[in-house]
């Protein structure tokens, strides 16, 4: 299993400060400065964990020009290649009538039809004419040749589909924690002011029946999706696996990495080679069949300390748990940070226990941990061995 992840933030950031009289359109520069960080921030750290990034596009293609002015072409054209950035043209829309007539259908339905649309070539090619620095003409056909075969064009019956699975959230009452009560009105009598929210769901409800469609999983927020039984499945896969990942990243005592690019010059083109590397390939396809549990995401701390320790064979022999003990000194996490998660202390042991026990068993156990369990072979620690090395070779 891999994981393409569907990303609607950068999207959403161009539409804030780029397009002229969009509905959130922004011109303050240090909302400007600040959003465009924690979007870069987001691209650095989901190209690093998720094999593949797939991001939203309406009509002409202005993330790619802030993919340009973050990262060059080179690193896009290497990213296209490997087929880890895509792009998603979005044309489904559904909206709500404002005309309070009664006993008409509160939201409305289509597909935008324009080139930019519909045309991943004129999408290109407009999002390059927004791209302010030079750039050779070779390189803007390579561009738009390579990419333009990453596009995905959502189904055509997505947006129908969609108002009719909100219709029938609405009268079986699955709404009524947004004050949306069908004891209170009929669907086609929604009031005025309650259509923006009814209209609001449905859109939400697009990005992820989309998601769904395609095998993706999604960064979306997830408000609009409680009363949908499927909503805690494959698109908590990303909250889990961050938050899970931010817990790993504490117990080696490394910053999460969207703090990480902060701190580095030429994030972007550190993180192209760092993600070619063997041990990121395997982190990422390790990391995509983990375990995860957006509440719970300590848990993935048993499931990696299992694979340090995999030589060994689980830790459930008195050998095992000693050695899953000495797991917690030798690999340099902790005690103090492991014990901010429960489950997390409670595996990996702490230094009273290896008194306890260690008379009872041989220095050579703890050489043969060391010399098995962690540096023979692969394990998911290589990868926060080159993000710590990355980080302490931008502070030297």
């Amino acid at each position: 299993m891999s994981l393409n992840v569907f990303y609607e933030g950068l999207d959403d950031f161009c539409r804030k400060f780029l397009v002229i009289g969009s509905p959130t359109e922004s011109t303050d520069p240090a909302q400007f400065l600040r959003q465009r960080g924690e979007v870069a921030g987001t691209l650095f750290e989901s190209f690093l964990l998720f094999d593949a990034v797939s991001l939203k596009v309406h009509g002409e293609n202005l993330p790619l020009a802030v993919l340009l002015s973050l990262m060059g072409d080179k690193a896009i054209l290497d990213l296209a290649e490997s087929g880890s950035l895509r792009f998603v043209l979005w044309t489904p829309m559904v909206a709500h009538l404002v005309d309070d007539i009664p006993g008409i259908d509160p939201l409305t339905f289509g597909n935008l039809t324009s080139p930019a649309h519909t045309d991943p070539e004129e999408s290109l090619a407009l999002g390059l004419s927004r791209y302010t620095k030079e750039l050779h003409t070779s390189n803007r056909r390579a561009l738009v040749r390579k990419l333009r075969d990453t596009y995905t064009i959502p189904d055509k019956k997505l947006a129908g589909e969609v108002v009719k699975i909100s219709k029938s959230a609405y009268e079986s009452g699955r709404l009524k924690c947004y004050g949306l009560d069908p004891n209170e009105s009929t669907y086609r009598d929604v009031p005025l002011k309650k259509r923006e929210i009814l209209s609001k769901c449905a859109g939400s409800l697009l990005e992820y029946k989309f998601a769904l469609s395609n095998n993706m999983t999604s960064y979306s927020n997830r408000d609009f999706y409680e009363f949908l039984s499927q909503s805690c499945g494959r698109l908590a896969s990303v909250e889990g696996r961050l938050s899970g990942f931010s817990t790993l990243a504490r117990l080696e005592n490394i910053p999460d990495l969207k703090s990480v690019y902060a701190q580095i010059d030429e994030p972007f083109v550190k993180m192209i080679a760092l993600r070619k590397r063997r041990s990121s390939r395997k982190f990422r396809g390790w990391l995509a069949h983990a375990p995860y549990d957006a509440v719970a995401p300590e848990d993935l701390s048993k499931h990696y300390l299992d694979a340090l320790m995999k030589p060994l064979g689980p830790f459930q022999s008195k050998g095992g748990k000693l050695a899953k003990s000495i797991a917690m000194t030798a690999i340099g996490a902790g005690i103090g940070l492991a014990a901010e998660s429960p489950t997390a202390a409670a595996l990996l042991g702490g230094l009273a226990g290896v008194a306890a026990v260690g008379s009872d068993f041989g220095l050579d156990i703890v050489d043969q941990f060391l010399l098995e369990g962690i540096t023979k072979g692969w394990t998911p620690r290589v990868f926060f061995d080159d993000v710590r090395a990355l980080e302490h070779r931008e502070q030297k």
